[in-house]
């Protein structure tokens, strides 16, 4: 395992307690850029928030000592390499540091799933756990997830009402979602594909297909035999990955003549380009950008309202500090007129938050530690919807304050932060909102003209859509659920029509099988007779006799084998003379 950790101090103002309480924020980390989430990323976000609070006044007397620690393996290649090893990385740490901060804040960027992980550890220790890129609808579950908050722009909740809002419109219960895991998006990808999944399988009524690919190996040859498993059993197709993906899976959809019957849906998780998840537009500067432009007609795209002219200026403004980080501490170089994606403005932002919960609620409040002769700031009330206070009871703990008795704090609460406003709900997860979004085929953008989807609750307690305008369907109309005749096209009508026109078919082709048969009849008994009466097969009476030669031939060589019978068979023997006895009445023998 390997450690690395960056240091700050928030600036106070003096006071009676000169002694600053330390925050450490442990955070799992990927060492290589194998994800948007990954070390060489994200952690400029952490280090730059831990110094610029460092620079910032203070309303307490107290000041606070962050330290920011990566916990990571450089042997990991992948997110199932962090996920099996994440529960012994934390732990390990946890339970071997020799020097332990009063408060300890897990804040974890991780890969994917190992967020989860992450978190059920937490709960354990009683701490709190800050997801800033991973998101999943089971941390509402607070029996299983107490001290967890998400501050994570890849909301896979709001994705999820955004979907269901979708189908639950047009009525559609069938969904073929289809993943692409090649690139940096991957992650997410295959993350968007377990979670919807498993959403719409236990919606009663929804029927569920799903394919992941790799597009980096023979992409066209995966996406042309996934449309045909397609085309069998689904019009409505989820599609998670990197934007050329969709645009390459669009434009062999549209050849293969399944866009206007069909729609599909898009997730971008970002709501500006980036390399990690790419820029989605039918431009590329080759012979199918005018296919994809029609093809980008069957396609509604799910993403983020635009930014506040004010959140792009920060966004700009901070970024290129990010990028030279990312190249100095952590040797990843962006592509040229690349931006740091909103995973690393969530990691600035999050400490940000954490900061202003810690100010709030830690220093002020004297008491006693278990384990600690010295008396700290600490607090002695009860945290609101908790039993247990802030101190770690724990006895020979250096720790001052368990962590997880903050998480109530974040709850219900909008936070102003330099990258905009961030809203937690009352189970500790941020609000976001959605758009649908669909291609302007006069400006060739997608715009939130056609269907705007502010999600609210309506009385019955289910998301739904606030409409601007129509969406501009191929087909005049939103495709169905399933064909009027089936996927197999041999259904209810059709079934019918196919049974009148094969009729009316097969009629004539039998009459003019018929009609073949009696001709051929006809013309072969012409035939006969022709023959019959023709004289070309009369036997000439001459021919009936041998020819001369011939029995002189025939004659010499019977003579020839009688002779050989005749030298061959030996000659009879003579026969015996008969013995006559003479016997005379009268004389005596």
């Amino acid at each position: 395992m390997n450690a690395g950790q960056f240091f700050g101090l928030s600036h106070a103002q003096s006071g009676e307690n000169d002694k600053p309480i330390s925050v450490e924020v442990v955070s799992l980390a990927m060492a290589h850029a194998y994800s948007a989430s990954s070390m060489p990323l994200t952690a400029p976000g952490f280090d730059l928030a831990v110094t610029d609070l460092r620079a910032r006044p203070c309303c307490q007397k107290v000041e606070f000592r962050y330290l920011v620690t990566y916990l990571f393996n450089r042997s990991f290649q992948s997110c199932a390499d962090i996920l099996s090893e994440a529960d012994f990385l934390l732990a390990n740490y946890y339970y071997s540091r020799k020097v332990v901060a009063d408060v300890t804040v897990f804040v974890t960027p991780g890969c994917a799933a190992d967020a989860l992980s992450n978190a059920r550890l937490a709960a354990g220790w009683n701490e709190l756990v800050i997801l800033t890129s991973y998101s999943s609808p089971v941390l509402r579950n607070r029996a299983y997830y107490p001290t967890a908050v998400n501050t994570s722009p890849l909301n896979a909740e709001a994705f999820l009402a955004a979907i269901s809002a979708l189908l639950r419109q047009f009525r559609w219960q069938t969904v073929f979602i289809v993943a692409d895991k090649a690139g940096q998006s991957g992650a997410v990808a295959i993350s968007l594909r377990t979670i919807l999944g498993s959403y719409l399988r236990g919606k009663p009524g929804t029927t569920t297909y799903d394919s992941l690919i790799d597009t980096s190996v023979d992409g066209n040859a995966q996406i042309a035999d996934v449309l045909a498993d397609i085309r069998k059993v689904a019009r409505v197709v989820v599609l998670a990955g990197h934007t050329t993906f969709a645009r390459k899976f669009m434009i062999i959809a549209h050849l293969t003549n399944m866009t206007s019957d069909y729609v599909y849906l898009f997730y971008t998780p970002f709501p500006y380009p980036t390399s990690q998840y790419g820029n989605l537009t039918h431009i590329n500067g080759d012979d199918e950008d005018s296919i994809a432009l029609e093809a980008f007609r069957s396609m509604l795209v799910v993403n983020y309202p635009d930014e506040l002219p004010e959140d792009k200026a920060a966004r700009l403004r901070y970024s290129p500090e990010f990028v030279r980080r990312s190249q100095r501490d952590y040797n990843y170089t962006y592509a040229k007129n690349d931006m740091p994606s909103p995973l690393v403005l969530a990691a600035y932002s999050t400490l940000e938050i954490l900061n202003q919960v810690i100010e709030e609620t830690v220093p002020g409040i004297e008491e006693t530690v278990p384990g600690i002769e010295e008396t700290v700031p600490g607090i002695e009330e009860t945290v609101p919807g908790s039993s247990a206070t802030l101190s770690n009871n724990k006895p020979g703990r250096r720790q001052r304050f368990q962590s997880g008795n903050l998480t109530p704090y974040f709850y219900n609460r909008t936070f102003n932060t330099t990258f905009g406003r961030h809203t937690i709900d009352e189970d500790g997860l941020l609000l976001l909102s959605f758009d649908i979004k669909q291609i302007n085929v006069t400006t060739t953008l997608f715009q939130a003209l056609y269907f705007r989807t502010r999600l609210r609750q309506n009385a019955r307690n289910l998301k739904e859509f606030l409409d601007v305008s129509n969406i501009d369907w191929i087909g005049g109309r939103p495709p169905l659920d399933i064909p009027e005749c089936g996927f197999s096209g041999m259904l209810g009508a059709c079934a019918k029509t196919d049974s009148a026109m094969m009729a009316a078919v097969i009629g004539p082709v039998m009459i003019i099988l018929a009609i073949l048969v009696l001709t051929l009849a006809i013309w072969q008994r012409s035939q006969d007779r022709d023959m019959v009466n023709s004289e070309d097969w009369q036997l000439n009476g001459d021919l009936l006799v041998r020819p001369s030669y011939l029995w002189e031939e025939t004659m010499s060589a019977f003579r020839a084998q009688q002779f050989i019978l005749e030298q061959k068979t030996p000659p009879p023997l003579p026969l015996p003379k008969p013995h006559i006895h003479h016997h005379s009445p009268f004389v005596n023998p």
